[in-house]
């Protein structure tokens, strides 16, 4: 009874037991955190280039400046009014390669913590240019994979942990804004100062409609009517019943008052003129109109055909 109540020796039974698992769990955890120490840094220098590559969207001569490093002159394009285009252009095009080239270079110079072999690979970046035109941003999406060097019990491979990270930051370009609404702004005056204009020079203007026939009243259905003078000129196709009509902006707008010299123009079919000569040009047809103020009648033509040639004797 004595022998079974003797203890010695079990506590170096217990410690043979527990020290290698209490052992093998702190290693582990070890393992573990340093893992997650890289998926902080990871995550530290995706948020740095998200940045950094805001800087490039906002300031496209950034390119020119780290390339050659020095201020680029007056010859280089800023690419102004971006927004308007297509903004992607600067991103997913050189952007895109110079962006993703610099967070590679980082990636790769960050250090693995206690470990080696657990630096980020399988690295895959999506590089987006949101635009918002008023608030912009610039976000990087990466998922990649980090070795942790133990091998799991059953499993011939390393354990292999695989994150995404995502970075947004915000494209702070107040010039390129200001010049955007300065242009927006510019362009509502040009539209109502040309909406104005068009109102107030089409008050006097008259309906300058007609039809151009032959002697034999068969309508020319080919070509286009053209009148002239000093100050305008208009021009309007022929229809299919030698109809036409005329204005300036659009052809209802009507012709100012004035006398203008009349023209026939591609009045030809397969390469061959369906008019006489003389009524190809203003000088020589001998057609004028006078538009009148409050005159509203038709201006009829009247061609002829052309000349046959004279055969040889």
């Amino acid at each position: 009874m004595q022998k079974l109540k003797n203890e010695n020796g079990m506590v170096i039974v217990e410690a043979t037991i527990v020290f290698p698992v209490m052992f093998l769990v702190i290693f582990f955890l070890i393992f573990m955190g340093n893992a997650y120490f890289e998926k902080c840094r990871v995550q530290a220098v995706v948020t740095e280039v998200t940045v950094d590559g805001a800087a490039y969207c906002a300031d496209p001569m950034l390119f020119s400046v780290d390339a050659n490093g020095t201020v680029p002159g007056f010859g280089t394009n800023p690419e102004p009014y971006r927004y308007f285009t297509d903004m992607g252009k600067i991103i997913n095009g050189k952007g895109t390669s110079s962006i993703t080239n610099e967070l590679n270079k980082r990636l790769d110079n960050i250090s693995t913590g206690l470990f080696s072999g657990m630096q980020p690979t399988d690295r895959k970046a999506n590089i987006t240019f949101n635009n918002g035109f008023i608030y912009s941003t610039l976000s990087i999406d990466l998922d990649y994979k980090i070795t942790v060097p133990v091998k799991l019990i059953g499993s011939s491979d390393y354990l292999h942990i695989r994150y995404t990270t995502r970075a947004e930051a915000p494209v702070t370009d107040v010039p390129e804004f200001m010049r955007n609404i300065n242009l927006l702004v510019i362009g509502l005056w040009g539209v109502c100062l040309c909406g104005f204009l068009v109102l107030v020079g089409c008050g006097n203007n008259v309906r300058g409609f007609g039809s151009v026939k032959f002697a034999d009243g068969t309508p020319l259905t080919v070509g286009e009517v053209r009148v002239s003078n000093e100050q305008f000129q208009y021009t309007g196709p022929l229809e299919a019943d030698g109809s036409f009509e005329l204005g300036g902006l659009s052809p209802g707008s009507g012709l100012p008052p004035g006398t203008y010299q009349v023209c026939i123009i591609n009045a030809k079919q397969d390469d061959v003129w369906l008019i006489s000569e003389k009524f190809r040009d203003s000088s020589t047809s001998g057609i004028t109109f006078e538009v009148v103020k409050g005159k509203k009648e038709p201006f009829n033509i009247t061609v002829e055909p052309p000349t046959a040639p004279k055969k040889r004797k």
